[in-house]
């Protein structure tokens, strides 16, 4: 089995770096950003639950969740005219193993190989030795419904997805994954929740298949005062709903507390996601943050906004007057008087200037 380290997307001219090295942080042409990250109007990227999800104008959309699933979404637009790891897009799966040279592949290994871009030392195309494998009998046991079964039963869950999306593959790397990790838990629910998230991106509803005692993520983070709070119909959030549904947020937001022992870090992490998601659509958003729940900390000379253009308050800003996005976000703004410059505020008379339509400090 594999997991993704790195994923990089080349678009609009720009490098964009996903890596599980760090998390809910994104490289642009090398340099670190925060999220949510806007380019032009064309591009951008925020958090969405425990996923890292990148969308373009074209209609192309990267999500990683920073452990080993990576979903490359691309329009109807784009049929047959793809390459690599993902398939043609043809809608045939039995020609997706061509490889680099257009020949076919004769299994995933050589498939996956062909299309490699780079060395790294001590990564090996599969094992080479005393290779973990396991057999057929030991395989068997999680197939159940108590294991992997639960994909494919035909009055379960995920029934009404079925006709959608093929449940054999999932169910399949699910047995190889689960029995790889000896039947835990772990490498269990990260299986099943991949073919969960193919089915809500198709917009399947599916029924609940998490229970008290098989991968269970509810606690008491359900209340209005931890992840309860995306949903509350009264709540800051309320006249997001109609534009970015809440369920999926608050999904995560309990997954990802029950794992974190209910660490207030991430609660404030799943909360923000959702914020940035809605301010993205365009949504109104109204105050969230208080001084004892999730206080959001600036630098010298600047202060929380729940609403603001940090992009357009730069020292490079003031010699463009194009803004950055038409949309607003929750963030630090420089004090009146002063302007970014990198991460600090120094200012405005202490900015650099512009030569060639380049910003020299």
């Amino acid at each position: 089995m594999s997991y993704t380290k790195t994923v990089i997307l080349e678009v609009y001219g720009r490098n964009i770096t996903v890596s599980k090295q760090y998390p809910r942080k994104i490289k642009v042409d090398g340099v670190f950003v925060n999220l949510p990250f806007y380019h032009e109007e064309k591009l951008q990227a925020y958090v969405s639950g425990s996923h890292i999800v990148i969308k373009t104008a074209f209609d192309l959309r990267v999500t990683f969740d920073g452990s080993s699933l990576v979903r490359v979404t691309v329009p109807n637009t784009y049929a047959n005219a793809l390459c690599g790891l993902c398939g043609n897009n043809n809608q045939t799966a039995s020609d997706d193993l061509t490889m680099r040279d257009g020949s076919r592949a004769a299994n995933a290994v050589q498939f996956a190989e062909s299309w490699k871009v780079g060395e790294v030392p001590g990564c090996l195309p599969s094992c080479t030795k005393d290779c973990p494998v396991c057999s057929e009998a030991q395989r068997q046991p999680y197939k159940g419904d108590q294991y992997c079964g639960a994909i494919t039963r035909g009055d379960g869950p995920f029934r009404e997805c079925h006709e959608v999306i093929d449940p054999a593959p999932f169910f399949d790397d699910c047995v190889f994954d689960t029995c790889q990790y000896k039947g835990h838990r772990d490498a269990l629910c990260t299986a099943i929740s991949a073919y969960v998230t193919a089915c809500q991106a198709r917009g399947i509803q599916i029924g609940q298949w998490r229970s008290a005692s098989f991968c269970t993520k509810t606690a008491p983070y359900q209340v209005d005062s931890s992840c309860g709070l995306i949903k509350a119909t009264s709540g800051p959030f309320k006249y997001c709903h109609s534009l970015v549904s809440p369920t999926e947020y608050f999904n995560h937001c309990l997954y990802d507390m029950c794992a974190a022992n209910g660490a207030r870090e991430i609660l404030c992490q799943s909360v923000q996601a959702y914020a940035a998601a809605c301010q993205a659509a365009g949504g109104t958003v109204s105050a969230w943050r208080t001084a004892s729940f999730c206080p959001f900390t600036c630098p010298a000379n600047s202060h929380y906004e729940l609403c603001t253009r940090s992009c357009d308050f730069t020292c490079a800003g003031l010699f463009s007057p194009a803004q950055c996005t038409a949309k607003c976000f929750e963030g630090c703004q420089c004090d009146a008087g002063y302007a970014f410059s990198g991460e600090t505020c120094m200012p405005r008379e202490g900015c650099g200037c512009v030569r060639d339509g380049r910003y020299i400090k």
